[in-house]
C-alpha cells in the first residue's frame, strides 16, 4: 500500500489533552516564559512542524510533596502514518500515589482494555478516505479500504459485507476499534460518520463513540484540530446488521 493511501486511512481511524499551538498572538505560560500560540494550525507538512503540545506532568517527591516533575513538549508519532501527538497513556488502571513516570503503553494507538490514551490530532482540508479510492463501484472500494484499514490501525470484525453502509460521504472510511473515543474538535470543523448519518462537530461540541462503526471528515478548507480521550475496552466485534 503506498504511504499517502495509508496516511489518510490511518487518519480516518481516529479522526482521535494537552495545550496545542502554533506561532500566533495568545499567550501560553511556561514558568516566567510567554509562549505564544493560536489554535489554528497551517495545513499539510507546515502543520507537523509548527504545531505544538506542551505536556506538565506531576507527581510526588520522596517526601511526599506534590511537585512537577516535568515540562516539555511532545513529539508528534505517525503510528499510522499521519502525526498524532500521544499526550498520555496506560494499558491498565493506574495507582497512586506515584512519581508521575509513564505507565506502561504498548500502544500506538488503541489501549488495552481499561487502559486510557489522550491524543492530539488534525485533520488535513477536505479530508475524505473516498477520495483514494474508484466509488464508482462502492462495494470494491469499500472491501479494499477495509483490507488496507485492518493494515493501519486495530480495527475490530465485521460480519457485514463491505459496500452494506451504502454510500454516504467517507462512507470508505468505516471502522470500528475496541475502545469508548471521547473526541471534540478545538479548531475548525469535522464531519462524524455513522453507517446511515453524519454529524457536524464544532469547538465546544464531543462525541462519544461507544465501538461503532465510524469514519471522519473535513469538508472545509482549513485543518481541523482535535482531542480525544481513548478509553480502551472490551468488543464482541460490529453486529451483523439486520
Amino acid at each position: 500500500m503506498d504511504v499517502g493511501r495509508r496516511t489518510v486511512l490511518g487518519a480516518a481511524a481516529l479522526g482521535l489533552v494537552g495545550l496545542v499551538g502554533c506561532a500566533g498572538t495568545a499567550p501560553a505560560t511556561t514558568g516566567a516564559q510567554q509562549v505564544p500560540f493560536t489554535t489554528t494550525p497551517p495545513s499539510g507538512a507546515e502543520s507537523r512542524q509548527s504545531m505544538r503540545v506542551r505536556r506538565v506532568v506531576t507527581g510526588h517527591d520522596h517526601n511526599g510533596r506534590a511537585v512537577v516533575v516535568s515540562d516539555a513538549d511532545v513529539e508528534p508519532t505517525d503510528p499510522d502514518f499521519a502525526p498524532k501527538w500521544s499526550v498520555w497513556a496506560a494499558d491498565r488502571t493506574v495507582t497512586f500515589p506515584d512519581d508521575g513516570t509513564p505507565a506502561d503503553f504498548a500502544g500506538p494507538l488503541i489501549p488495552a482494555p481499561g487502559g486510557f490514551h489522550v491524543v492530539v490530532l488534525t485533520l488535513p482540508p477536505h479530508f475524505n478516505t473516498d477520495v483514494m479510492f474508484d466509488t464508482s463501484d462502492p462495494i470494491r472500494a469499500a472491501e479494499i479500504a477495509r483490507a488496507q484499514m485492518a493494515e493501519a490501525v486495530a480495527v475490530v470484525p465485521d460480519p457485514n459485507p463491505p459496500g452494506s453502509y451504502g454510500t454516504i460521504p467517507g462512507f470508505t472510511g468505516l471502522h470500528a476499534t475496541a475502545s469508548i473515543d471521547c473526541m471534540t474538535p478545538i479548531s475548525g470543523e469535522s464531519v462524524f460518520v455513522l453507517e446511515d448519518e453524519e454529524i457536524r462537530l464544532t469547538p465546544g461540541d464531543w462525541v462519544v463513540v461507544n465501538g461503532v462503526t465510524h469514519a471522519w471528515r473535513n469538508d472545509q478548507d482549513q485543518p481541523v484540530v482535535m482531542v480525544g480521550v481513548i478509553v480502551g475496552a472490551e468488543h464482541r466485534g460490529v453486529p451483523l446488521r439486520q
